[in-house]
């Protein structure tokens, strides 16, 4: 195969937890196309600090520097660490990373994919032979989101750590440190961010006796969803794989190691 000059053998769509996985393994034979100027911001920004990590599955390098950040406890990750860490292992493995950058297109040409982004510095293309996309949606399409939420983290001291939240739709779960809770609201897949932050401050007014023992902290400034589906073929070496299937940030970065691994021996 011809290698051109603006040729990469995988563009990785997303700068999520999974993503920075996958990239670990390739480093330079990958770019990650990130819309926002976060990393991973699908367990950071969403307050998802629950570790599930499946029984047989490896420490990782993300692990490692959690472990010396002293930023894993009982099952949770401090979420400051998560992004610090990233980058920090983005630096040491020199991984190609565009932030604020939009796909514009995605075309199939025989073998190979022309990817069209803009950004800062203007519309560019890349040629690549493999394309992971690691959102939550693809492309845009939410047909694949079964549920959504939006979770508020609340600061204060309780007594009743099984408080009934008056609503099937609302749970509570403690947070990293011993007066940090999470409240998680269920929310309508079409509402609006400003529907949904409306619809929690109804429910925080109508529950004001309840919630006497907390104070808002925070609002997640992104949704938290639940997938019908987490794996989908879209064409030829074009693979969804979204990075926060409900399985923790540990394991997240886990699968996106065993693609990588798979993948490099292809490159």
């Amino acid at each position: 195969m011809e290698q051109r000059e603006n040729y990469v053998p995988v563009v990785i769509l997303g700068a999520t937890v999974k993503a920075l996985g996958i990239a670990s393994v390739l480093c330079t034979k990958a770019l990650i196309l990130e819309k926002s100027c976060l990393i991973g911001s699908e367990f950071v920004d969403t307050f998802d600090m629950q570790l599930k990590k499946q029984p047989g599955a490896e420490n990782t390098e993300l692990e490692d520097k959690l472990r010396d950040r002293e930023a894993i406890a009982e099952n949770k990750v401090l979420l400051p660490a998560v992004s610090a860490s990233l980058f920090e292992l983005a630096k040491e493995k020199n991984l190609k990373l565009c932030f604020k950058t939009v796909v514009l297109s995605i075309e199939k040409r025989e073998e190979e994919y022309l990817v069209t982004y803009y950004n800062a510095s203007g519309i560019s293309q890349i040629w690549t032979s493999c394309i992971y996309d690691t959102a939550e949606t693809i492309l845009g399409d939410e047909r694949k989101i079964e549920k959504k939420y939006l979770n508020i983290m609340l600061s204060g001291k309780a007594d009743d750590k099984d408080r009934n939240m008056g609503s099937q739709y609302v749970s509570l779960s403690e947070g990293f440190y011993e007066d940090e809770w999470i409240l998680k609201m269920e929310v309508q897949i079409d509402e609006t961010w400003q529907e949904s932050r409306k619809r929690f401050f109804e429910y925080w007014e109508q529950k004001k006796e309840m919630f006497c023992p907390w104070k808002v902290a925070y609002i997640a400034s992104t949704f938290e969803f639940l997938l019908s589906e987490t794996q989908e073929m879209i064409g030829k070496h074009w693979e969804w794989v979204p990075s926060n299937t409900g399985q923790g940030v540990l394991q997240a970065f886990y699968e996106g190691v065993q693609i990588g691994g798979k993948q490099r021996l292809l490159c």
